[in-house]
């Protein structure tokens, strides 16, 4: 049991220790990293790609007499750290716009996206032990990338709720040190008891992970989940039950989607973003515009979408591709007014 537990700790040093030694280089794009510091940043990720912490964690639980959630507290106080360190070095490239003046920038990217795979993949499986142990609904699960959405967006709240307060007890003295906003939006925004984010700050599916997480967001801190209560994500208020239930008999009607789509399928599709287990997807008899417009009024995502439905056209649903022009209005866009005439602002 102790050997256990201590692999279980070696798990979450190796993770911290290896974002300590690859944040230097996505920080500061002057520094070159050498190949020696390749090397030892390659074998931490090789130790975590062959330790599988479910396997871990399910052997502990077995071996364990009076397993409690505890254990699972005290990895969510870990990965909170390791998310917050590996967002705040990853995203502040992207809002920086850093240019890299070394010659390994592919060795650099490449192992980000391998230590964003591994990072995925650990909090994919405490998850799945916690469904399968510990009796947590999956709505109460956020992936790696939502996680990392949400830490940024954090970061970005209280940052700009930090530089208003400033603005309120400093005034005019304060403003010759921000660059990121101008005089008159300021002003504006000092009205406003929260501060705001910016949709330009982020891509359409963050933004879709953002609206649906906005109480998680505005709090004074950000925390990883587990088996601690928290807001169930995707809590859509605005669409009731009703009118799901409308909008399906209107896509059955219509020959949007074959019409033997079961109600209770499309429901759960909506209201948990995923297909039922053993479902097949549901068949998309429109257009690509038209999903967009079902993932923009049940805010989805375009992941979501293509994990569940399968498109007449095949392939699959691109933001990019099949972004909703501006008055690119259909006949299922305006059944959708119906239901919410704010959704398309």
């Amino acid at each position: 049991m102790y050997e256990l537990l201590k692999k279980l700790r070696n798990h979450t040093d190796e993770f911290e220790e290896l974002i300590l030694l690859i944040a230097p280089f996505i920080l500061n794009g002057s520094s070159e990293i050498t190949d020696a510091e390749i090397v030892s940043i390659e074998s931490l990720c090789k130790k975590l790609e062959e330790s599988d912490i479910f396997l871990l964690l399910e052997a502990i639980f077995l071996s364990a007499n009076n397993f409690h959630d505890n254990l699972i507290k005290e990895l969510e106080n870990r990965y909170t750290s390791i998310i917050q360190n590996w967002t705040y070095a990853v995203y502040n490239i992207t809002r920086n716009d850093e240019i890299y003046n070394y010659d390994n920038i592919i060795e650099i990217e490449e192992l980000c996206d391998r230590i964003d795979f591994i990072l995925n993949s650990s909090i994919n499986k405490i998850n799945r032990f916690c469904t399968q142990y510990l009796d947590k609904p999956k709505s109460y699960h956020f992936s790696g990338f939502e996680y990392q959405v949400i830490c940024k967006a954090n970061m970005d709240y209280l940052r700009d709720k930090a530089r208003k307060t400033e603005l309120k007890l400093y005034g005019m003295d304060s403003f010759e040190e921000d660059a990121d906003f101008t005089l008159e939006e300021l002003l504006d925004n000092i009205i406003a008891e929260e501060a705001l984010l910016d949709t330009d700050d982020y891509d359409e599916d963050e933004w879709d992970i953002i609206e649906d997480n906005e109480k998680v967001i505005k709090q004074d801190s950000f925390q990883v989940c587990f088996v601690t209560e928290q807001v169930i994500k995707n809590n859509n208020p605005r669409v009731n039950g009703d009118i799901v239930e409308k909008i399906w008999a209107y896509l059955v009607e219509n020959n949007l989607i074959a019409n033997n789509t079961q109600f209770g399928t499309f429901n759960y599709v909506i209201n948990h973003r995923e297909l039922p287990k053993g479902a097949d997807k549901i068949f998309w008899n429109k257009n690509y515009v038209d999903g967009m417009w079902l993932v923009k009024f049940f805010r989805l995502n375009v992941i979501v979408f293509n994990s569940c439905f399968t498109l007449r056209k095949g392939g699959l649903l691109d933001k990019q591709k099949n972004k909703i022009k501006k008055g690119d209005y259909s006949d299922f866009s305006r059944e959708l007014l119906k239901y919410d005439e704010n959704f398309i602002k």
